[in-house]
């Protein structure tokens, strides 16, 4: 994995300054010549503020170009209760797409958090097919509703899009388990080269992947057929995108802060030279005025306005944040400990001040409810052990104590032990069984990694609603210690 990061490093700087000086206008004059525009967006999480823009910025690509094709790399919803707490959950954002004519979206890891019946209705109202090779979904509601690939006509071209899905190393993709139920997953990568003959079925060849960046470098040395890779899941900004084995590879970040476009020229139906570029949503002017006001119409919702609670001061970073979560739920729930994982925090701070539920939910959108367990020490220790060994790195934060990952001399990526004390620097009690808590993404995630004697109570509450609970209790002092460490 080190080699591929080394090597997309290297490789996007040779595509920034190869691909600076290099345009295709003087192509595009020349007879027999046609342009193929990609305007593309990956990870937008429900923030849908620069939709207006963006919807003002595809119809100046549309007015210019007569080809003109636009993409979603997945993981539309779960950031904004504007769309996760509508009526319709993420009906706001199938609504604001369909709007601008969406070609594609391929199926993100994301898109399951609602549960699959709320994903099928989604689907059921989208113009656009939703898009996933490496799942099979005969024995679900979604069977009909997602396809492995679509060939799309645009102005005379033929466009072939195949979708593809991360996958955590539990073989499933970064959701609750349950909302995956009944859906047989497959590597991507591996998945991927049985599409081959999707070559020959059109002028262009899309891959449409929330695989994440490293993955996507591999399959474009394993996978030349695709023209282009428009990536998602990693939150990679690629100014210029990454030309790899032929195939360029572009991601545009996260939350719209950028869209990207790709610019395609092809000579007698073949592509002959490729470019990317992101274009930052802030330096834009344009505004759709319609599309303005429809996410105007939506952001109006004064419940999520409401105020819930105080901080004295600002929490900032995971640290902090995660302090607040594990404090606040094991307080809500008399546990001795409960865990976050980084991935869950959502937001790089919370303002000094007044909170209100839409900052809650902007925190922590998931809906995840919670499970509780007695543990020992050791099986405590041994949790936190497989977490490090999962990712290489610290994943949990915790309230009730603190921890410290011994890495191996030999593999920093792997703990050799962990040590585990209480806020003044004492080991714990070895003799006690602890109560302990965490949502139920974290434990069906980490818990499986270990041997446990109890076998968890599932609660009936959310994180989020235990969060606003301690909050309209407890005005927030925020604990800026750290609590977990690594040597």
């Amino acid at each position: 994995m080190n080699k591929i990061l080394l090597f997309t490093a290297a490789a996007l700087l040779l595509v920034a300054g190869s691909c600076g000086r290099t345009g295709h206008s003087a192509l595009d004059q020349r007879q027999g010549y046609d342009t193929l525009v990609i305007v593309s967006t990956n990870d937008i999480h429900a923030r849908i503020d620069n939709m207006p823009k963006l919807a003002a910025y595809v119809q100046s690509q549309r007015d210019s170009f007569s080809r003109v094709l636009l993409l979603s790399a997945g993981d539309l919803f779960s950031g904004s209760p504007v769309v996760d707490q509508h009526a319709e959950r993420g009906f706001p954002m199938i609504d604001l797409m369909n709007r601008m004519h969406y070609a594609a979206n391929t199926v993100g890891n994301h898109a399951f958090d609602y549960g699959q019946k709320v994903l099928a209705d989604r689907i059921a109202q989208a113009g656009f097919p939703f898009l996933c090779a490496n799942a099979d979904f005969s024995a679900t509601g979604l069977s009909a509703a997602i396809k492995p690939y679509v060939v799309v006509p645009v102005d005379g071209l033929k466009v072939a899009i195949l979708g593809l899905l991360q996958l955590d190393p539990n073989g499933l993709p970064s959701t609750l388990p349950e909302n995956v139920d009944s859906i047989v997953f497959s590597n991507g990568l591996a998945v991927a080269s049985g599409y081959a003959a999707l070559r020959d079925s059109g002028h262009v060849f899309i891959v449409l992947s929330h695989l994440g960046v490293i993955d996507d470098v591999q399959l474009a040395l394993q996978f030349p057929q695709a023209d282009v890779i428009v990536g998602g899941h990693s939150h990679t900004t690629l100014p210029a995108g990454i030309d790899t084995n032929n195939v360029l590879i572009t991601q545009t970040g996260a939350h719209l802060k950028h869209i990207g476009k790709t610019t395609l020229v092809l000579k007698d139906g073949e592509v002959v030279s490729k470019k990317s570029v992101l274009v930052p949503t802030a330096s834009l002017i344009a505004v759709d005025t319609a599309m303005q006001a429809l996410v105007d119409t939506y952001k109006n919702n004064p419940d999520m306005k409401r105020v819930v609670g105080y901080t004295t001061s600002d929490i900032t970073g995971k640290s902090a944040l995660g302090n607040f979560i594990t404090d606040a739920l094991a307080a809500e729930n008399r546990w001795d400990m409960a865990f976050t994982n980084n991935g869950g925090i959502r937001v790089p701070a919370i303002p000094q001040g007044r909170i209100t539920f839409e900052q809650v939910y902007e925190l922590d959108p998931f809906a995840n409810r919670m499970t509780a367990y007695t543990m020992s020490i050791d099986e405590i220790k041994e949790l936190l052990k497989q977490s490090y060994n999962r990712s290489g790195k610290l994943e949990l934060q915790i309230s009730g104590a603190h921890y410290t990952v011994v890495r191996a001399a030999a593999d920093t990526t792997t703990a050799a032990e962990v040590l585990l004390t209480d806020y003044a620097g004492r080991p714990l009690d070895a003799r006690k069984h602890y109560k302990v808590g965490m949502s139920t993404y974290v434990a069906s995630t980490y818990m499986p990694l270990i041997t446990h004697h109890d076998e968890g109570t599932r609660l009936a509450t959310t994180t989020a609603e235990t969060l606003i609970l301690h909050l309209s209790r407890h005005r927030i002092k925020p604990d800026t210690a750290v609590r977990v460490f690594v040597k």
